[in-house]
């Protein structure tokens, strides 16, 4: 397909792999992850870089200074969530929180906050507290400013504080439903696993706004898992290499490299001889040291999954993922790097 200059306004016919229906405008969007099991500071700094590299993908009002909305979603930071929070936090992942889009007017934010409370004692969850989002609405726009909220962190969590993960989403996912019904106010997330920051803002007004994305407490964290098939030397999960029907899960603490003798592959799909030379080209462990050293990265993740893609049924494949991706949630970590062959 041949498209002429960038304003071509012309609707071409589906071709191949192309289809105009799936022509559309769109924001932009980045994302930004980490390798290891430890939130850091960076890469919240570098997803704010992200965004306001994307300034030209945003759209702003007749005032420069109003835009149509910018934000950052990240993972919980649980450490800045302890520290700010006017209440005792159960433990990781068995709190939600979200910020609310209250009215400015006390009086009736008042309002709106009891009658939230109510339709969370309703879904069976407990309010823990109610936090101020300090907020600089210096250079905003007139039309910014007449339609700010008043912008406010809600904290709940099951009585016994056992609820957590998606079951306690779920429960937050119909809250925020029926607040947004009922009650009127909107909530830009509210979550166990995830917080949300926006507002009707400018890509490089979002941090000089929110004051919290400046604090070093505010962190997010990844593991690494391979379809290459590296296991220990000897596989001792006797992982077959082709239509695998287990996958391994491998400690990496003290690891700072994948030594031939001591780690191989059981693939069975490519010509192990370069993989076995140097485990490294498939799992690429000593890179990820180097990068911890330099502080470019947090501590890695300090187990490593292999599964053995070549033949595996998708019944397996996705049983595995499930399975895996459960395990790293349980570990509170936010993405993973997938490495192939």
């Amino acid at each position: 397909m041949t498209f002429k200059a960038p304003l071509d306004l012309t609707v071409h016919a589906p071709d191949g792999m192309y289809d105009p229906a799936n022509e559309h405008d769109a924001c932009g969007v980045g994302m930004v992850t980490t390798l290891n099991k430890r939130p850091e500071r960076k890469i919240v700094t570098d997803a704010i870089e992200v965004l306001v590299n994307l300034d030209h993908r945003g759209a702003v009002g007749a005032e420069e200074n109003t835009g149509d909305g910018a934000g950052i979603l990240m993972s919980m930071p649980d450490e800045f969530m302890r520290a700010t929070v006017p209440a005792e936090l159960p433990e990781a992942g068995h709190y939600a929180a979200g910020i609310a889009f209250l009215d400015r007017d006390i009086e009736t934010s008042g309002q709106q906050e009891q009658a939230i409370a109510k339709i969370v004692r309703e879904e069976g969850l407990e309010v823990l507290a109610w936090r101020v989002v300090p907020t600089n609405p210096d250079g905003l726009g007139l039309q910014a400013l007449a339609a700010m909220p008043g912008f406010k962190t809600l904290v709940v969590a099951s009585p016994d504080g056992a609820l957590a993960g998606v079951d306690l989403d779920r429960k937050t996912f119909r809250i925020r439903k029926r607040v947004e019904h009922e009650v009127g106010v909107y909530f830009a997330s509210l979550s166990a696993r995830t917080i949300t920051y926006k507002g009707m803002l400018t890509t490089m007004q979002l941090t000089h706004f929110f004051e919290d994305l400046n604090d070093e407490r505010m962190k997010a964290t990844i593991a690494i898992v391979t379809s290459g098939g590296i296991v220990p030397f000897g596989n001792p999960d006797h992982i077959a290499a082709s239509s695998a029907q287990n996958y391994g899960a491998y400690d990496l603490d003290g690891v700072t490299d994948l030594r031939k003798g001591e780690y191989m592959t059981a693939h069975g799909g490519y010509d192990q001889t370069y993989a076995n030379a140097d485990p490294d080209r498939v799992l690429p462990i000593d890179v990820l040291r180097d990068l911890e050293k330099e502080g470019k990265i947090g501590k890695l993740y300090q187990v490593f999954y292999s599964p053995v893609g070549n033949g595996t049924s998708v019944a397996n494949a996705r049983k595995f993922g499930t399975e895996i991706g459960s395990q790293l949630k349980a570990a509170h970590v936010d993405g993973v790097i997938l490495t192939s062959t």
